[in-house]
């Protein structure tokens, strides 16, 4: 019984950990990983034992999500001067709701 509860756990964390770690690729930084990236993310979330706060933090505060929010603002902006004020404001609030939405 003892090795069929262990053999579930370790199920359990794998699964759980390949799950946070494609959707921190998918919310933080916008695109699919490479197989050896996700690899070594979801074994370290293994055996480091990482909180989804530990995941969402490192994704977060990595240099690739920094440059994305830079580009999303300055994509926003872009698209402000040419559209026109209205339309400025939409995108700021696009802007706006996109950066809330990466400091979960």
């Amino acid at each position: 019984v003892d090795e069929v509860l262990a053999s579930h756990q370790a199920y359990y964390q794998l699964r759980v950990c390949q799950e946070a770690v494609w959707e921190a690729f998918r919310i933080f930084l916008d695109r699919i990983p490479g197989t050896w990236e996700y690899q070594a993310w979801v074994r370290s979330c293994q055996q480091e034992a990482l909180c989804i706060s530990d995941i969402a933090r490192n994704f977060s505060s990595s240099e690739e999500h920094i440059s994305l929010i830079h580009r999303v603002q300055a994509a926003a902006a872009h698209e402000a001067a040419s559209t026109g004020e209205h339309a400025s404001q939409e995108v700021k609030r696009s802007a706006s709701v996109m950066l809330l939405l990466f400091r979960r």
